[in-house]
């Protein structure tokens, strides 16, 4: 994905100085997708994620990080395919991922 233009489980609100973005409503309670699909362990929704929010952002500049709860659900249809996420300086994606799902 090249400028995928969202993130992962939430929207994001873009709200300007000082904080500049915050979380919005909940858009994909699978995480990648509004739709089901196959993880392991399995899920049926978005509380089988057991997201934690970081306490502190790693700078100043980023949002806190979204995290699964161990053992994270991977997502296993993906094991054998290469993936890359980029993203620009001022790219809405430069907030680090929320939650997403080891390959």
């Amino acid at each position: 994905m090249v400028e995928a233009g969202t993130s992962s489980f939430y929207e994001v609100k873009l709200v300007g100085p000082p904080h500049w973005f915050e979380d919005g409503p909940l858009a994909k309670p699978f995480g990648l997708t509004y739709a089901p699909i196959t993880y392991d362990p399995p899920v049926s929704g978005f509380e089988d994620f057991g997201l934690v929010q970081q306490e502190e952002a790693d700078a100043p500049e980023l949002a806190r990080c979204w995290r699964q709860k161990e053992p994270a659900h991977k997502l296993i249809n993906f094991k054998n395919i290469p993936t890359l996420q980029m993203s620009a300086e001022a790219s809405l994606a430069r907030r680090p991922p929320i939650a997403t799902p080891p390959f």
